[in-house]
Protein backbone atom coordinates (compact mmCIF):
# COMPACT_ATOMS: atom_id res chain seq x y z
CA UNK A 1 0.00 0.00 0.00
CA UNK A 2 0.85 3.55 -0.98
CA UNK A 3 0.23 6.61 1.00
CA UNK A 4 1.01 9.87 0.14
CA UNK A 5 0.71 12.91 2.26
CA UNK A 6 1.08 16.50 0.71
CA UNK A 7 1.26 19.54 2.57
CA UNK A 8 3.14 23.19 2.51
CA UNK A 9 6.28 23.43 3.86
CA UNK A 10 5.83 23.07 7.51
CA UNK A 11 2.99 21.77 7.89
CA UNK A 12 4.20 18.69 9.77
CA UNK A 13 4.55 16.23 7.01
CA UNK A 14 7.69 14.67 8.10
CA UNK A 15 6.51 14.88 11.65
CA UNK A 16 3.55 12.31 11.10
CA UNK A 17 5.72 10.05 8.56
CA UNK A 18 8.92 9.88 11.46
CA UNK A 19 6.10 9.13 14.02
CA UNK A 20 4.53 6.33 12.40
CA UNK A 21 7.63 4.91 11.10
CA UNK A 22 9.26 4.72 14.40
CA UNK A 23 5.92 3.30 16.20
CA UNK A 24 4.58 1.20 13.29
CA UNK A 25 7.21 -1.82 11.68
CA UNK A 26 4.94 -1.97 8.39
CA UNK A 27 5.24 1.69 7.60
CA UNK A 28 8.52 2.65 5.94
CA UNK A 29 9.06 6.05 4.49
CA UNK A 30 9.66 7.28 1.15
CA UNK A 31 13.24 8.55 -0.16
CA UNK A 32 13.16 11.64 -2.16
CA UNK A 33 15.86 13.07 -4.26
CA UNK A 34 16.51 16.69 -4.54
CA UNK A 35 18.88 19.29 -5.35
CA UNK A 36 18.40 21.41 -2.31
CA UNK A 37 21.32 21.45 0.01
CA UNK A 38 20.74 19.45 2.88
CA UNK A 39 18.99 20.81 6.04
CA UNK A 40 20.01 20.22 9.55
CA UNK A 41 16.35 18.89 10.40
CA UNK A 42 16.55 16.47 7.50
CA UNK A 43 15.76 13.18 8.84
CA UNK A 44 18.01 10.15 7.78
CA UNK A 45 16.06 8.27 4.81
CA UNK A 46 14.09 11.27 4.43
CA UNK A 47 16.05 13.09 1.07
CA UNK A 48 18.54 12.01 -0.86
CA UNK A 49 20.81 15.39 -1.75
CA UNK A 50 22.29 14.90 -5.35
CA UNK A 51 23.68 17.35 -8.05
CA UNK A 52 22.01 18.87 -10.80
CA UNK A 53 23.54 16.67 -13.08
CA UNK A 54 22.70 13.87 -11.06
CA UNK A 55 19.33 14.67 -11.63
CA UNK A 56 19.14 15.24 -14.88
CA UNK A 57 20.44 11.74 -15.81
CA UNK A 58 17.66 9.86 -13.54
CA UNK A 59 14.92 11.72 -15.60
CA UNK A 60 16.85 10.82 -18.78
CA UNK A 61 16.73 7.35 -17.70
CA UNK A 62 13.13 7.87 -16.86
CA UNK A 63 13.83 6.61 -13.42
CA UNK A 64 11.89 9.25 -11.50
CA UNK A 65 8.16 8.65 -11.00
CA UNK A 66 7.79 12.52 -10.91
CA UNK A 67 9.54 15.41 -10.83
CA UNK A 68 9.19 18.83 -9.87
CA UNK A 69 10.77 23.05 -9.14
CA UNK A 70 9.94 24.10 -5.78
CA UNK A 71 11.25 27.18 -4.62
CA UNK A 72 14.54 27.10 -6.83
CA UNK A 73 15.29 23.13 -6.39
CA UNK A 74 14.15 19.60 -8.01
CA UNK A 75 12.66 17.19 -6.32
CA UNK A 76 11.33 13.51 -7.14
CA UNK A 77 11.08 10.17 -6.46
CA UNK A 78 12.37 6.60 -7.90
CA UNK A 79 9.53 4.89 -9.95
CA UNK A 80 11.04 1.87 -8.14
CA UNK A 81 10.52 2.74 -4.77
CA UNK A 82 6.51 3.18 -5.99
CA UNK A 83 6.62 -0.52 -7.83
CA UNK A 84 8.27 -1.84 -4.58
CA UNK A 85 5.70 -1.27 -2.58
CA UNK A 86 2.80 -1.78 -5.02
CA UNK A 87 3.61 -6.09 -4.51
CA UNK A 88 4.51 -5.73 -0.93
CA UNK A 89 0.95 -6.41 0.72
CA UNK A 90 3.08 -6.30 4.33
CA UNK A 91 4.24 -3.16 4.22
CA UNK A 92 2.73 0.40 4.15
CA UNK A 93 4.95 3.13 1.74
CA UNK A 94 4.64 6.42 3.01
CA UNK A 95 5.14 9.58 0.63
CA UNK A 96 5.53 13.29 1.60
CA UNK A 97 5.22 14.53 -1.82
CA UNK A 98 4.38 17.73 -3.92
CA UNK A 99 1.03 17.16 -5.17
CA UNK A 100 2.00 17.59 -8.86
CA UNK A 101 2.94 13.92 -7.71
CA UNK A 102 -0.37 12.98 -7.20
CA UNK A 103 -1.81 12.16 -10.30
CA UNK A 104 1.48 10.46 -11.73
CA UNK A 105 1.66 8.06 -8.86
CA UNK A 106 -2.45 7.10 -9.83
CA UNK A 107 -0.75 6.08 -13.16
CA UNK A 108 2.26 4.41 -12.16
CA UNK A 109 -0.17 1.96 -10.30
CA UNK A 110 -2.48 1.94 -12.75
CA UNK A 111 0.19 0.75 -15.27
CA UNK A 112 1.86 -1.67 -12.72
CA UNK A 113 -2.20 -3.26 -12.74
CA UNK A 114 -3.13 -3.12 -9.43
CA UNK A 115 -5.97 -1.66 -7.95
CA UNK A 116 -6.44 1.65 -7.13
CA UNK A 117 -7.34 0.95 -3.48
CA UNK A 118 -3.50 0.59 -2.83
CA UNK A 119 -3.06 3.92 -3.05
CA UNK A 120 -4.58 6.33 -0.78
CA UNK A 121 -3.82 10.90 -1.69
CA UNK A 122 -3.77 12.65 2.05
CA UNK A 123 -3.37 16.63 2.10
CA UNK A 124 -2.52 17.81 5.61
CA UNK A 125 -3.89 20.85 6.16
CA UNK A 126 -1.36 24.11 7.65
CA UNK A 127 -1.41 24.80 11.09
CA UNK A 128 -2.31 28.92 11.77
CA UNK A 129 -0.35 31.34 9.42
CA UNK A 130 1.64 32.16 12.78
CA UNK A 131 2.30 28.63 13.72
CA UNK A 132 3.52 28.23 10.43
CA UNK A 133 5.58 31.16 10.29
CA UNK A 134 7.23 30.39 13.42
CA UNK A 135 7.97 26.37 12.06
CA UNK A 136 9.76 28.07 8.70
CA UNK A 137 11.74 30.60 10.94
CA UNK A 138 12.53 27.70 12.97
CA UNK A 139 14.07 26.06 9.71
CA UNK A 140 16.26 29.19 9.51
CA UNK A 141 14.83 31.00 6.56
CA UNK A 142 14.63 34.38 6.49
CA UNK A 143 11.83 36.91 6.73
CA UNK A 144 11.25 38.00 3.16
CA UNK A 145 11.74 33.97 2.30
CA UNK A 146 9.01 33.25 4.74
CA UNK A 147 6.70 36.19 3.84
CA UNK A 148 6.69 34.47 0.44
CA UNK A 149 5.99 31.22 1.07
CA UNK A 150 3.22 32.19 3.51
CA UNK A 151 1.62 34.54 0.46
CA UNK A 152 2.36 31.22 -1.78
CA UNK A 153 0.76 29.09 0.79
CA UNK A 154 -2.99 30.49 1.35
CA UNK A 155 -3.55 30.53 -3.00
CA UNK A 156 -1.99 27.00 -3.06
CA UNK A 157 -4.15 25.39 -0.35
CA UNK A 158 -7.43 27.01 -1.14
CA UNK A 159 -6.80 25.22 -4.91
CA UNK A 160 -5.50 21.85 -3.45
CA UNK A 161 -9.08 22.25 -0.99
CA UNK A 162 -10.88 22.40 -4.51
CA UNK A 163 -8.49 19.89 -7.06
CA UNK A 164 -10.24 16.92 -6.16
CA UNK A 165 -7.17 14.63 -6.12
CA UNK A 166 -7.10 14.00 -2.31
CA UNK A 167 -9.09 11.15 -0.79
CA UNK A 168 -8.24 12.66 2.66
CA UNK A 169 -7.82 15.80 3.94
CA UNK A 170 -5.79 15.92 7.73
CA UNK A 171 -6.01 19.19 9.52
CA UNK A 172 -2.94 19.83 11.40
CA UNK A 173 -4.21 21.49 14.47
CA UNK A 174 -4.89 17.90 15.11
CA UNK A 175 -2.46 16.50 17.57
CA UNK A 176 0.32 14.39 16.05
CA UNK A 177 -0.61 11.55 17.95
CA UNK A 178 -4.16 11.69 16.26
CA UNK A 179 -3.09 12.30 12.44
CA UNK A 180 -1.34 9.27 12.98
CA UNK A 181 -3.88 7.16 14.13
CA UNK A 182 -5.97 8.77 11.01
CA UNK A 183 -3.64 7.61 8.11
CA UNK A 184 -2.61 4.14 10.86
CA UNK A 185 -6.62 3.51 9.97
CA UNK A 186 -6.15 3.49 6.08
CA UNK A 187 -4.39 0.60 6.44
Amino acid sequence: MIISISGASGAGKSTVISNLTSTQGRFRRLTSITTRPPRDDDVSGEVDAVSEREFEKLLEDEKLAWSVMIYGHRYGSLKSEFVDAIHDPSSVLLCDIASDAVPKIRTIIESSGSSQSRYVSTYLMSPSMDELGRRLADRGMDREEIKRRLVDHDVAERRELLSGMYDLFIHSRLPTNKACSVINSLT
